[in-house]
Formats: C-alpha cells, sequence, structure tokens
C-alpha cells in the first residue's frame, strides 16, 4: 500500500507540472562536472574549454581531442565584416587641434551672431585659428615642416606687432612734438579702458557676493585703482589681454610704461622742490644770519637818520 500511494503521488505531482516548466535534471551517471552543473553559462569555444577541463583534471581526455588540435576549425564565421578604418583627421582639422591646445584661452572667442556676415570684417567673422591654419598650410605647401611653419607664423604676428606698435609711438610722438593734445572727447587709452574693465567686473564680483580684489577699494567701498603692474597677477593680465583684443603682454607694457611715467613725473617734481628749498641745515643756518645782520644794518641806520633831521 506504501508503494502504491507513493507511486500515485508521484504521477499526480509528474501531471499537475506545467509544459512551461523545466524538466528536473538529474546528473546521476556523472556526466557533467558537478562544479559546472550550477555555474553560469560562459560564451567559450568548446575546444579552449575542453582543454581546460582536461588539465584540471575535471573529465578524461577525449577521443577527438588530438585530432582537432591538428585540424582546428576554422575562425572567420567568428568575426563579422572587415577591421574598422582607424579615424584620422584632416589636415586642417588636426593643425587647428594643435593651435587650439597651445592657445586655450581661444576657445572663448566671442562669436557674432548676425545672419549678414559680409558687412563685417574677416578678423571679426574668422576664428583666430581658421587664420593662423591657412597661413600655417600656406608655409607647409611651399616646404617646410609643421613646426617650422608653425614659428614662422607667430615670428610674422610678432613682427607685425612690433611694427604697429612702433608706427603708433612715432605717431604720438610727432603730435606731441607739434604741440597737439588729446581733446576731451578723445578715445581713451588701453590702460584706462583695462582699469575701468577691472573695476567693473571686481564691482559686479563684490556685488553678487563672490571674491574680489579688496586692496583697489577703500574702507568705504570708493574705488582706489589697480596700483602698478607689479601689483597685478599674471592670470589678470592675461584675461585683461584676451578681453581687449591685445596680443600677449602688450598690455602689461603698456601699464608698465604708465607707472614708468608716473615715477619720472614724481622723480623731476622732487627736484624742483629740492631746488626751491634749501638742501641742507648749513645753508639754513647762513641764511638766517644774512638776514640777522640785514636785520641789525636796518635798525643801526635809523638812528642816523633821525640825528640828520
Amino acid at each position: 500500500r506504501r508503494s502504491q500511494g507513493f507511486a500515485s503521488s508521484f504521477v499526480m505531482t509528474w501531471r499537475t507540472r506545467k509544459k512551461w516548466m523545466l524538466k528536473p535534471f538529474r546528473n546521476w551517471p556523472g556526466i557533467v562536472p558537478k562544479p559546472l552543473v550550477s555555474s553560469r553559462a560562459v560564451n567559450v569555444p568548446l575546444l579552449p574549454r575542453v582543454q581546460r577541463l582536461v588539465a584540471g583534471g575535471v573529465i578524461p581526455k577525449p577521443v577527438w581531442l588530438d585530432a582537432a588540435l591538428a585540424h582546428p576549425p576554422p575562425t572567420e564565421h567568428l568575426t563579422r565584416g572587415n577591421k574598422p578604418v582607424k579615424l584620422e583627421w584632416r589636415e586642417d582639422d588636426r593643425l587647428r587641434r594643435i593651435w587650439q591646445r597651445r592657445n586655450p584661452h581661444a576657445s572663448m572667442h566671442p562669436k557674432v551672431l548676425f545672419l549678414d556676415e559680409s558687412r563685417l570684417s574677416p578678423s571679426v567673422v574668422q576664428h583666430p585659428a581658421d587664420v593662423f591654419v591657412k597661413r600655417q598650410q600656406k608655409f607647409m605647401r611651399r616646404g617646410l615642416s609643421e613646426e617650422e611653419a608653425y614659428r614662422r607664423v607667430l615670428e610674422e604676428d610678432e613682427d607685425r606687432r612690433r611694427i604697429d606698435d612702433a608706427e603708433v609711438a612715432a605717431a604720438q610722438e610727432k603730435a606731441r612734438a607739434l604741440g597737439a593734445s588729446p581733446a576731451v572727447g578723445a578715445p581713451q587709452t588701453k590702460s584706462t579702458l583695462a582699469e575701468q574693465l577691472l573695476r567693473r567686473f571686481a564691482e559686479e564680483a563684490r556685488d553678487s557676493g563672490q571674491p574680489y580684489p579688496r586692496h583697489w577699494f577703500s574702507v568705504d567701498g570708493s574705488w582706489r585703482g589697480i596700483g602698478a603692474d607689479a601689483q597685478l597677477e599674471r592670470k589678470t593680465v592675461r584675461a585683461l589681454d584676451r578681453a581687449s583684443g591685445t596680443g600677449a603682454g602688450s598690455l602689461s607694457d603698456l601699464l608698465q610704461e604708465a607707472s614708468l611715467a608716473e615715477r619720472e613725473q614724481d622723480d623731476k617734481e622732487g627736484e624742483d622742490e629740492e631746488k626751491d628749498e634749501p638742501s641742507s641745515p648749513d645753508v639754513r643756518s647762513g641764511a638766517r644770519e644774512k638776514s640777522s645782520d640785514e636785520a641789525g644794518k636796518s635798525k643801526g641806520t635809523e638812528p642816523e637818520g633821525d640825528g640828520t633831521m
């Protein structure tokens, strides 16, 4: 009766199993190793997998293993299509990327949002990187290397900036020699514009609660000034150069010239004051004795005048 009850319960459980359920797997013969029964499926080819199992002593060496190693199956079906071609940039894109890496401040170059760009100058429409790369490629077509063409363009820019500065300085000197003076409504110098730009940035940072240079302002909050060029940080000078559109170092040169001019003017005023006043206490005492002698002589002549009368 017990055997009949067990058989009937087994039949009932077997019949009640749904079709979509997996069949129970019993590894009685030991065909599949126990560590692999509960392991997750790994996408490994058959031949390497069997070699690992044989080397680990998990399964005995199959009869077909030597034949498969002597004549391995083809592997063309494992790859899909040809190897992808390496992506290479064009020559101008590569040169532009190198220039932007060496000049990171150019990433802040503003873009003019106008529909009709034909009325604007090319220097405003074109990016500095595009202009530089075109000139560099012109030298490279003449037979120069990439670095040599890069240095040549830099030298040309430096020479052009030096010539422009010399022409402006000569024109200003000639105008001063002829007696000309800047008008009241004339455009301001770059140093004055730089100071105004710094003041605006500092006031905006102060109003918004961000860090700002406090030594540029007085205790009551009034504007004091940016001071000499030595008091400005290099980052500030470079930012001013980028904002004002001047060359590298031109703004610092202007600020240095302004500070030197102020020093020369102070020295000149000090020399004039020294000329007007006595320079030593001996000279001052001599001047006092001379003035007292003259006063005594004048007092001595007064009674003679009274007696004659």
